[in-house]
């Protein structure tokens, strides 16, 4: 079998590129390597800025109407179909929310956890326990609020979401507020 290597190990590479701006990063450092024990204070790490070109600009990011959604079930397809922000490629599971809609309140987290991820529910992982418990010491259960996240994927590696997610996502953060109408 004929194959040429150099353009094997080019698809690969640019492979790996597109993987890694899919997941969120947005600087490479340098090639060169360092010895950061020997000059330790002076010791700096170089970032390369050509990803910069790469990035979704807020301009480039095609938003729905979100008024057109009349309910949670419109939106919620909305969201899933929303390809403004990479970060749904490297999750499992759409977090959307749950709860009771009308309800008196209305918790957004930040972004799911690992255990969200899975499950495709908000607050299930150790927050939720701490958050059922706080609720509890003042009588009320999780089924009479309702629970979302401003981010409805999990981010790479668990990090907090970057501005610019949070940005992409408001729009339909906002409206959904509007849709479960808290008190």
């Amino acid at each position: 079998m004929w194959y040429d290597k150099n353009l094997m190990i080019k698809d690969q590479n640019i492979s790996f590129l597109k993987w890694h701006l899919e997941a969120g990063v947005d600087a490479l450092l340098e090639e060169k390597t360092q010895n950061i024990v020997k000059n330790s204070s002076n010791a700096e790490i170089k970032i390369n800025q050509n990803l910069e070109n790469y990035k979704l600009k807020k301009e480039e990011i095609n938003h729905p109407n979100t008024k057109e959604f009349g309910n949670l079930k419109e939106l919620k397809i909305a969201v899933q179909s929303f390809n403004g922000c990479n970060i749904k490629k490297t999750a499992k599971n759409l977090v959307f929310g749950s709860g009771k809609v009308n309800s008196q309140l209305m918790f957004i987290g930040e972004a799911p956890g690992e255990e969200e991820d899975i499950s495709g529910e908000p607050f299930i992982g150790s927050a939720g326990k701490l958050l059922d418990k706080m609720l509890n010491s003042i009588g009320v259960n999780r089924t009479e609020i309702y629970i979302t996240n401003i981010i409805p994927w999990r981010p790479p590696g668990n990090r907090k979401p970057s501005l610019d997610e949070i940005e992409a996502f408001k729009p339909f953060i906002f409206r959904h507020i509007e849709l479960v109408k808290p008190k």
